[in-house]
């Protein structure tokens, strides 16, 4: 691919990428099957193919993007967290668990990966494990607005809260976090 080819590429995502901040899931789809053979192959069209699928609710298409990303970017933490969100997706949430636990030890740092796991320790009623990986998650994030906002919204976390028979606000509220 030239570099024409490339820039129209980039062009061609952000394109995609503006129907979908904009909730237009078939503009999106639209735009992304004008996508060519060739163009399908790079990490940022599937990248955003992925993202399509999310949006639209098709887990078996977001389970072969994040194959396909972890494939062609393993060093990507980005690439796991999607693979393993796919799989939770999909239902299989103990697949989902075990390669978050495993790409945890190799990507340390990266706090979307065990907030991740706090949501599928949650799926499989493992509170006090879903509960020290927010916390671990916590600790880790740049953001901690952005971070409790999440959890705060997140249906996954749902069962956590009735589980420790407090609301997400009184959670963060009280200073458990830490």
């Amino acid at each position: 691919m030239d570099a024409r080819q490339k820039k129209l590429l980039r062009h061609k995502i952000s394109s995609i990428c503006g129907w979908l901040e904009l909730g237009d899931i078939d503009s999106a789809q639209e735009e992304a099957s004008r996508l060519t053979t060739e163009e399908k192959v790079y990490p940022d069209s599937i990248e955003i193919l992925y993202e399509l699928s999310r949006h639209a609710g098709n887990w078996p298409d977001c389970l072969h993007y994040g194959s396909l990303l972890v494939e062609l970017s393993p060093n990507d933490p980005g690439s796991w967290v999607r693979y393993c969100n796919a799989l939770f997706w999909s239902e299989q949430v103990e697949e989902a668990r075990d390669v978050a636990i495993e790409k945890i030890s190799e990507f340390p740092t990266v706090w979307d990966l065990v907030y991740n796991l706090a949501c599928y320790f949650t799926r499989l009623n493992h509170f006090d494990r879903a509960l020290q990986a927010l916390r671990k998650a916590a600790r880790l994030s740049k953001d901690p607005e952005y971070f409790q906002h999440q959890a705060r919204i997140d249906p996954d976390l749902e069962p956590l809260w009735r589980h420790l028979g407090k609301k997400a606000d009184e959670f963060f509220a009280s200073g458990e976090i830490i």
